[in-house]
């Protein structure tokens, strides 16, 4: 490819000696043999070195375009720039004041592109490259009224990059300034499994994507994922963090689902095996086995999030008969919900029938099926004329998890009209083989002595709080 002239065919710039021919001397031409004016030929020559010198340097003026190039209807490009070895540019446009250095105006289509850039097959080729000045911008693209995009990259495979903006100092690589109807400054939409809308590194200190949201809830950076892709992902290497919220007066950030029927949460931590080797106060995690949302405060210690596994709304009344029976509102949770040190808590509150009979209260937990009697009360009498309320706590105290799991269980009974003082039960339950593992049960249980006794239950609860 021929190169560069090093000068301009500059002629004829000292004025008063070009005269420009008249239209129809133009239009016809010299004819062979005519000896032209000098005055015209300077005037031609000086036409072709100010055309040459605007193409060399073009600057607009006003609102007009220093260049303007309609691509062809198949793809054309309006202009096309190949650059130079090492770090040649194809195209540079230099802005001044507020114009623009390079201005495209995407066609009417879907698929019109104002700007486009097809970067080569190199490491680290780049298809179009916009560095600013001070406090100027790179690339600027402006998105039509209708969901028209200012600025469009499609990264090639694998692993390309559409849009990638390299922030230096403090400078940001990528900036979105969004629109004051809802308008996304930057939005990125990932069209398939495993692709990322926006992917944004950041540097030492820098931010891999930085976007800051306009006065009414405007939004700084948005990713819409469709299907099963990412409207955004930001992965922190080295130490370094994949997304960063920070707030002055408002919120760092947002997370927001349906409100109404939502399919999905907001926001979705994915669990881990174990807890993380070196937190930092303040971090939260999800346990992979247990499920259970944990945050660190400091040193070595982890608060998991407790909750109430059972809860009761309506009272119950025991079933006519004398074998050992659990009250149907129980609670059963999955063996995968404990860990060693995990304390379970169970607690029933009731009264006595109309009838009277002797009776056995008391609360049992472990393995469905093979559940043990952790604490109860003996032969209580159930008195028709005079029925009492009675009250059983135990807390469970996981110590192994296995085939042969076992638990301590410290618990109490209150019989609220006898006046006995409270039992303390302290026994070590070695449970049957894979008591610990599969659906784990908790409940109040009765055994009448009489079939036309009746006990009832009227709250019943068990909660589970971690170490």
């Amino acid at each position: 490819m021929p190169e560069k002239p090093p000068t301009l065919p500059t002629w004829s710039t000292d004025g008063g000696t070009t005269v420009e021919p008249s239209a129809g001397q133009k239009a016809a031409g010299f004819a062979v043999g005519t000896k032209p004016p000098a005055r015209w030929v300077n005037w031609v020559l000086n036409l072709v070195f100010q055309w040459t010198q605007y193409l060399n340097a073009p600057v607009g003026t006003g609102a007009g375009a220093g260049i303007a190039a309609t691509g062809g209807t198949t793809s054309g490009p309006g202009l096309q720039g190949t650059g130079g070895a090492p770090n040649g540019s194809g195209l540079v446009g230099t802005g001044v004041g507020t114009g623009a250095g390079v201005l495209g105006t995407g066609g009417p289509d879907a698929n019109g592109h104002g700007v486009r850039g097809i970067a080569g097959a190199g490491a680290n080729a780049v298809g179009v490259s916009g560095v600013g000045q001070g406090s100027g911008i790179g690339v600027h693209g402006l998105g039509g009224s209708t969901s028209g995009t200012g600025t469009y990259g499609t990264g090639g495979s694998p692993n390309g990059i559409g849009v990638r903006g390299d922030g230096a100092g403090t400078g940001i690589g990528v900036r979105g300034l969004g629109g004051p109807s809802g308008g996304a400054g930057v939005a990125g939409i990932g069209t398939a499994a495993s692709q990322s809308g926006v992917t944004g590194v950041g540097g030492t200190s820098g931010a891999g994507v930085y976007g800051t949201g306009g006065a009414s809830f405007g939004t700084g950076v948005r990713g819409d994922g469709v299907g099963g892709g990412g409207g955004g992902l930001f992965q922190g290497n080295a130490g370094g963090t994949g997304v960063v919220g920070i707030a002055t007066d408002g919120y760092g950030v947002v997370a927001q689902s349906d409100t109404t029927v939502p399919a999905k949460s907001a926001l979705r931590i994915v669990p881990q095996d174990t807890d993380p080797a070196s937190p930092s106060a303040g971090d939260a995690y999800v346990h992979t086995t247990s499920s259970l949302l944990s945050l660190f405060f400091s040193g070595s210690i982890w608060a998991r999030v407790k909750g109430s596994i059972k809860g009761m709304t309506a009272a119950e009344v025991s079933a006519a008969t004398t074998a050992l029976t659990q009250f149907t509102t129980k609670a059963s949770f999955s063996g995968a919900r404990l860990r060693v040190g995990t304390q379970v808590r169970i607690r029933a509150i009731g009264r006595d029938g109309t009838s009277t009979g002797l009776a056995t209260l008391g609360l049992m937990f472990g393995r469905s099926g093979f559940e043990q009697v952790v604490v109860a009360t003996a032969n209580r009498l159930i008195d028709g004329t005079s029925p009492r309320v009675w009250l059983m706590e135990a807390t469970i105290t996981i110590r192994t998890i296995g085939a042969a799991g076992d638990f301590v269980s410290h618990g109490m009974t209150f019989d609220a009209v006898s006046g006995a003082a409270p039992t303390i039960v302290s026994t070590v339950l070695q449970g049957v083989a894979d008591n610990l593992l599969g659906t784990i049960v908790a409940a109040a249980f009765y055994d009448l002595s009489n079939a036309a006794g009746s006990v009832q239950l009227d709250q019943f609860s068990c909660e589970i709080v971690d170490p």
